[in-house]
């Protein structure tokens, strides 16, 4: 998988304004911080440190559930992808930029019959809070792009975090009901 080729991505202006999933480019991107509500001081404010980017539609990312990407990473948060290489697969966690609403109760698409569950009970993207949360494959690290196998993500989708994955943070013995897949 080659360079994407954002090359303007580093350039955006580090803007401190409202967020909605209407507030974005043709191109999908979306610059400075994110503003979430006003719950409490210290969680009133989100900066994006990265931006995921591919050439998928959203349909097809839908379709496939799962594509290659690069995370680019923002230059000031270069510094903390050190050592990163060395996982495997890493834990990223995402504005979903493009939620829809904010349902309580949804039947799940991708298993038919399905009943109809709790939003907290499913990974459906429409949550009252849209973040989301997806382990990926780290292919390889080139500077602040990170390569990765398996998102499920839009491009253009704000990255909040990435972790490392270890295997300790797999439960034993976890369990799923028939729906869930």
């Amino acid at each position: 998988m080659g360079s994407l080729g954002y090359s303007g991505l580093a350039n955006m202006p580090p803007t401190r304004r409202a967020i909605s999933s209407r507030d974005k480019t043709a191109s999908g991107d979306m610059g400075g911080s994110l503003y979430i509500g006003y719950i409490s001081a210290s969680m009133s404010c989100f900066e994006p440190i990265g931006y995921v980017r591919h050439w998928y539609t959203d349909e097809e990312v839908k379709a496939k559930r799962a594509v290659d990407a690069v995370i680019e990473v923002l230059p000031q948060y270069e510094e903390g992808l050190r050592g990163i290489e060395e996982f495997s697969h890493v834990v990223v966690v995402a504005f979903l930029h493009k939620f829809r609403g904010r349902p309580l109760v949804v039947r799940p698409k991708r298993v038919a019959h399905a009943p109809e569950v709790g939003v907290f009970a499913t990974d459906s993207p429409d949550r009252p809070n849209p973040i989301g949360i997806t382990v990926v494959k780290l292919v390889k690290r080139e500077g602040r792009t990170l390569y990765v196998e398996g998102v499920d993500l839009f491009n253009g989708t704000p990255v909040l975090d990435i972790k490392g994955f270890t295997p300790k943070r797999c439960p034993g013995g976890a369990v799923a009901p028939w729906w869930a897949d």
